[in-house]
C-alpha cells in the first residue's frame, strides 16, 4: 500500500526527517507512536524509540486505543517477523495498530489496523451541579436538605477533568461530601462513555463506606446502570488448592484443628473473601490457604473453575467502575510501566480515568510497593512449599514432581534437599547473627563504610546465603528445565508454572542478598534492618531495601500516561498549597497543568470546637516531667468530660505509661478506660461507639479512619505533635538527601508530614455538622516554637482557650456544660 494512503504529508515528512538524523537510514530502525484521526489517517507521529520489534512493550504506558506503533524496515522488505506478528496481536488486541514502512516511507504494511477511538460525550456540568443544588434531585431523597457550595464547586472542577483531560488536586475538609462530588461525575462519565474508572482508597472504611452506601446511592440518584466491583488483592481470598494442602498436611503432621473452623466456612462461602469470615481466624491459619501471586498455576489448576479470586476478577471484567486500595492500584499501575499494555487485564482490568481518595497516603502506598524484603520467616515458606517431611513421609512440590516423573524421582527429593537445608541453615545463621547489629534497637538504617560488627554479623552471613539461595536455584532451574513445556497434561503445566514460580521468588530473595552486599551501588535506595517480635515471644530479623523516592516512577506510571487524575483528601495542602504533596508524589512536573483547589469544611468549628492548649506544661523534651504531666492532665480532662475521649500518642510506651497512671488517679469510678493493643482495632472502636462514656486511647492508625460521631466522641486529646521519629530509616534517609539537594529537610519534609498527620487527628472530632466538643494539644511547642503556627493556621478557626491547665479545664467545662 502507498503512504500515501496512510499518512498525511507532514507525518511522512516527520518520519524521513527522524531517519536522517539517525545517519544510518538504510540500517537504523525506529519506532515511531501515531495519532490516528476520524478517517483511519496517521496525522502526527513522535520517534519514541530506537530498535526492532521488542522495543514496543516500552511505550505501552504511552499508547491508548486508536493509536498505531509504525516500525521501519530496513531494506525495504515489508513481511512480518515472527516478533513483529507477536507484537502485533498483542497490540491489535488492544485497539492500537502496527505498521511497518520503508525506508523513503513510501511504502506501507497495515499488519493490524488501529480500532478509532470512539467520539467521547462529554459531561454537562451545569445539569450535573443542579443535581447538588437547593431543589435539585439530591433534595428530593433527603428531607431539610442543604445545599453545600463547597461541594458543587469540587464537583465541578473534577467534572472539568473528566471533559479536559487534566490532573485535579483538591483539599476537601469534613463535611464537604467530596465523594459525592467525585462519584457524580465519575458515574455519569463511565455510563455516557463505556470507560473503566478506578477509585482508590487508602482504608477498608472508606471502601465500605462507597460500595455499601454512597455508591449505590449516586447510581439510584442519577437513574444509571453502571456495573461496580470491590477489587481487593489475593491475599483477601481463599485458595482452594491450598486448602486442600494444608488439610494434607494438618492430617500428615498432626498439627492440630485450627484449620477446622476454616475447612467448614469454606464448605459454605460463595465470596471466599475473609472479610466474609463469622471468626477472626489465627493470622498463621489464614496465612497457609490464602491466594499467592507466586504459588498460583492460573488456568492449570484442578479448582481453577470455582477459584474465588478467578470470581472477583471475572466481576471486576464485566464492571465500569472499581473501587480498590493504594496498595493494588500502584501494584498494576508498576507492572503497564514495565510494559504491560494499556488495555490488558494485569492486576486490575484496563481503565482510563484514576481518583484517589485519601491521597495524602499515595506516597506510603507506593513506597511500600516498591520496597523488597528479606526475613527468615519469608524463606522458611519458600522451603516448605518445596519440601515438609515427616519421618519418610513428605509434601510439597518436590514430592509431587518426583510422583510426577518417576525416572527423575532421584534428582527431586535426593539431590535438591540438601541444598534446600543448606540455604535454611545459611537464613538462621543470618536470622541469629544479624540482629546484634541492632544493638537492641527496633529498626536501624545501614550507612556508610561496614564496621567490623556489620561485616562479621551481616554481610559475612549474608554473603554465605546469597550463594546458598543461588546454588539452590540453579540448581531447580535445571532440575526442571527440560518438564515438557509442550506437554498437553494441565498437570504437567502447572507443575512447571509452579516450579518456575518458586525459582522466580528465590532468584528475587538472592537478589535482594545481592544489593545488600553492594549496596553503595544502589544510591537511590534506603538498606535498613527491622527487628519484629513472634507471639512466642521470640525474634526474627527482617532485612529491607527501600526506594529513597517515589516521585519518578509515580510521575513515569501515573501522571505521564493518565489525563484524569483526581486526587482528592481532607489533608492535601499544607501551608494553603500542594507543593510538598506534588514533590513526594511526582506531581510538580507533568504536561498537563493540573487543577488545583481547597474547599474548606461547611461546619461552624468557631462555635461548636474549643481548641485547648495548656500553657504550663513541660516539653516532651523533657520526658519524665512530660509524661506525669500527661497522666495528671488526661485524668483530670478525662474525669471532668465524663469519658466520651480519644486520646492520641505517637508513641506505644507512652500510651502504656499514661493509661496506667491514668487508671490509677481515676480507681473503679472512673470512665471505662480501652486501649488500642487489648483487642482488634473493629472491635474497639465497636465498644468505643456503645459506651458513650468510655475513653479510647491510641496510637499509630487512630489518628485517622475513626469517625465516631454524636455523644460518645466529645475530646480529642492529642498528647504530642506527630512528628516522625528522627531514628526511623527511611525518613532519615530522605531527610539527608534533601539536605544534600540544598534544601532544609525540616521544613520540606519533617513539618509538612507532622501537620498533615496533626490536621488528621483533630479531624477525629467533627464527624457531622451538629457535633460539639473539644480538642486539647497537650504539647507546648505548639505554641512556643516557632513552626507552631504552621499547626494552628492548617486548622479552621475555632474558640480556643491558651492558659494553665486549671484555666483550660475551666474553660472546658465552662464550654461542655454551659
Amino acid at each position: 500500500m502507498l503512504a500515501k494512503e496512510k499518512f498525511h504529508p507532514d507525518a511522512v515528512a516527520e518520519m524521513r526527517r527522524d531517519l536522517a538524523e539517525t545517519g544510518s537510514p538504510e540500517s537504523v530502525e525506529v519506532l515511531w507512536v501515531g495519532r490516528v484521526d476520524g478517517e483511519g489517517m496517521i496525522v502526527e507521529v513522535s520517534a519514541a524509540a530506537s530498535g526492532d520489534a521488542t522495543m514496543v512493550p516500552a511505550l505501552f504506558p504511552h499508547m491508548s486505543r486508536g493509536d498505531a506503533v509504525i516500525h521501519n524496515h530496513p531494506g525495504g522488505d515489508l513481511r512480518p517477523s515472527g516478533a513483529d506478528l507477536n507484537i502485533a496481536s498483542r497490540l491489535g488486541n488492544a485497539g492500537i495498530g502496527f505498521l511497518i514502512v520503508n525506508d523513503d516511507i513510501s511504502q506501507v504494511n497495515v499488519v493490524a489496523a488501529p480500532i478509532p477511538r470512539k467520539e467521547l460525550i462529554l459531561l454537562d456540568v451545569e445539569e450535573l451541579s443542579s443535581v447538588l443544588e437547593p431543589d435539585g434531585a439530591l433534595s428530593a431523597y433527603m428531607a431539610g436538605y442543604e445545599a453545600r457550595w463547597e461541594q458543587i464547586d469540587l464537583l465541578q472542577m473534577v467534572a472539568a477533568s473528566f471533559n479536559s483531560g487534566s490532573p485535579v488536586l483538591a483539599e476537601a475538609g469534613t463535611g464537604v461530601g467530596k465523594s459525592f462530588a467525585y462519584l457524580i461525575p465519575a458515574i455519569r462519565w463511565a455510563a455516557d462513555n463505556d470507560e473503566r474508572i478506578v477509585i482508590s482508597t487508602a482504608t477498608i472504611a472508606l471502601q465500605q463506606q462507597l460500595m455499601e452506601k454512597d455508591i449505590p446511592f449516586v447510581i439510584d440518584l442519577l437513574g444509571t446502570a453502571v456495573k461496580v466491583a470491590l477489587v481487593k488483592g489475593r491475599g483477601n481470598y481463599l485458595c482452594l488448592k491450598r486448602l486442600e494442602e494444608a488439610a494434607d498436611d494438618d492430617e500428615l503432621f498432626s498439627t492440630g484443628d485450627g484449620l477446622e473452623g476454616l475447612k467448614a466456612w469454606a464448605g459454605q462461602t460463595a465470596t471466599g473473601s475473609r472479610s466474609d469470615i463469622p471468626f477472626r481466624p489465627a493470622e498463621s491459619d489464614w496465612g497457609r490457604i490464602r491466594c499467592e501471586a507466586d504459588n498460583c498455576p492460573g488456568s492449570f489448576c484442578a479448582h481453577f473453575e470455582k477459584c474465588f479470586l478467578m470470581k472477583a476478577r471475572r466481576k471486576a471484567a464485566e464492571a465500569s467502575v472499581l473501587v480498590a486500595n493504594h496498595h493494588l492500584l500502584f501494584a498494576d499501575l508498576a507492572a503497564r510501566r514495565d510494559g504491560a499494555g494499556p488495555d490488558e487485564t494485569v492486576v486490575l482490568p484496563p481503565y482510563k480515568r484514576i481518583i484517589l481518595d485519601e491521597a495524602h497516603h499515595a506516597e506510603s502506598s507506593a513506597t511500600d510497593l516498591f520496597s523488597a524484603s528479606l526475613s527468615l520467616p519469608s524463606l522458611q515458606r519458600i522451603f516448605s512449599r518445596l519440601l515438609r517431611r515427616k519421618g519418610r513421609t513428605s509434601r510439597g512440590l518436590l514430592p509431587r514432581l518426583a510422583a510426577r516423573f518417576p525416572m527423575s524421582s532421584e534428582k527431586f527429593i535426593g539431590e535438591i534437599p540438601p541444598f534446600i537445608d543448606a540455604a535454611r541453615g545459611r537464613a538462621e545463621t543470618l536470622d541469629a547473627l544479624g540482629r546484634d547489629v541492632l544493638a537492641g534497637a527496633a529498626q536501624i538504617r545501614l550507612k556508610g563504610e561496614s564496621g567490623d560488627l556489620e561485616r562479621t554479623r551481616l554481610e559475612d552471613p549474608m554473603s554465605a546465603l546469597r550463594k546458598a539461595l543461588s546454588d539452590l536455584v540453579g540448581r531447580l532451574a535445571d532440575s526442571i528445565r527440560d518438564l515438557a513445556e509442550d506437554d498437553a497434561d494441565p498437570d504437567v503445566e502447572a507443575l512447571a508454572l509452579e516450579s518456575r514460580q518458586t525459582c522466580a521468588v528465590l532468584q528475587e530473595a538472592v537478589s535482594v542478598a545481592d544489593a545488600f552486599l553492594h549496596r553503595d551501588e544502589y544510591p537511590d535506595q534506603v538498606f535498613w534492618l527491622e527487628s519484629f517480635r513472634r507471639s512466642d515471644g521470640n525474634q526474627w530479623l527482617a532485612c529491607h531495601k527501600t526506594p529513597l523516592s517515589v516521585a519518578d516512577v509515580v510521575r513515569e506510571a501515573v501522571w505521564e500516561p493518565f489525563g484524569t487524575v483526581v486526587g482528592v483528601s481532607a489533608t492535601l495542602a499544607v501551608g494553603g498549597d500542594f507543593r510538598h504533596w506534588k514533590s513526594r508524589i511526582g506531581a510538580e512536573r507533568i504536561p498537563r497543568e493540573p487543577l488545583e483547589g481547597i474547599f474548606p469544611s461547611p461546619f461552624d468549628f468557631a462555635s461548636r470546637v474549643l481548641l485547648g492548649i495548656p500553657t504550663d506544661g513541660p516539653s516532651p523534651e523533657q520526658p519524665e516531667e512530660w509524661e506525669s504531666f500527661l497522666i495528671e492532665a488526661v485524668s483530670s480532662l478525662v474525669d471532668l468530660s465524663g469519658g466520651h475521649a480519644l486520646v492520641l500518642f505517637t508513641a506505644y510506651s507512652t500510651l502504656r505509661k499514661t493509661l496506667s497512671g491514668v487508671r490509677e488517679r481515676l480507681g473503679s469510678d472512673g470512665p471505662l478506660l480501652l486501649a488500642q493493643g487489648d483487642d482488634d482495632r473493629g472491635r474497639l472502636l465497636k465498644r468505643f461507639r456503645e459506651e458513650e462514656s468510655s475513653v479510647l486511647f491510641a496510637t499509630d492508625s487512630f489518628w485517622e479512619g475513626v469517625d465516631v460521631p454524636g455523644e460518645a466522641l466529645k475530646l480529642v486529646i492529642i498528647t504530642r505533635l506527630p512528628f516522625r521519629p528522627p531514628t526511623d530509616p527511611v525518613s532519615e534517609a530522605r531527610r539527608e538527601a534533601i539536605a544534600a539537594a540544598g534544601g532544609n529537610p525540616f521544613y520540606l519534609l519533617t513539618l509538612p508530614e507532622a501537620v498533615t498527620r496533626f490536621r488528621q487527628g483533630f479531624g477525629r472530632l467533627m464527624r457531622r455538622s451538629d457535633d460539639r466538643g473539644s480538642v486539647l494539644v497537650l504539647d507546648p511547642r505548639i505554641i512556643r516554637k516557632r513552626y507552631g503556627s504552621l499547626f494552628l493556621d492548617s486548622l479552621p478557626k475555632t474558640a480556643s482557650s491558651i492558659k494553665t491547665l486549671d484555666g483550660v479545664l475551666r474553660d472546658l467545662e465552662d464550654f461542655l456544660f454551659p
